[in-house]
């Protein structure tokens, strides 16, 4: 089975390999039922890293598109609706007023969690609303 898929656009590699199998998927070049390559096959034809080729399967596994058991191979379950286009995803939301940053030394100390090279305390997310000590 060959799958043409196109890396190019914006966004991380691993993203844009996500959105391409998707793409894929819902354009029918696979259908329900079948199997698609070995991430091993698929990311020596792409080129690519077979982590980031196994991480796009997991996330279509996750999605309930993709579905499969080791050994025996990865196989199309179901086609995912259409993705938006990139003008109709939604932005990040305005942030509430009074909201703090969740980095650093600090976030880390309500989480338990302590560093001997904590970073330096002070701004961390200038221009946001209730940012910095």
């Amino acid at each position: 089975m060959q799958i043409h898929l196109s890396l190019d656009g914006a966004g991380g590699l691993g993203q844009r390999l996500y959105e391409s199998l998707r793409r894929a998927l819902i354009e029918g070049q696979v259908r329900p039922g079948e199997r698609l390559p070995s991430s091993r096959v698929l990311a020596a034809e792409l080129g690519v890293s077979r982590r980031l080729v196994v991480e796009a399967y997991e996330r279509l596994v996750a999605e309930g598109f993709l579905g499969g058991a080791p050994g025996r191979g990865t196989f199309v379950l179901r086609v995912p609706p259409p993705l938006p286009r990139e003008a109709e995803r939604p932005g990040p939301g305005p942030v509430p007023t009074g909201a703090r940053c969740r980095t650093g030394a600090a976030a880390g100390r309500r989480a338990g969690i302590t560093s001997p090279a904590a970073p330096p305390t002070g701004r961390c997310c200038p221009g946001r609303p209730g940012a910095g000590p």
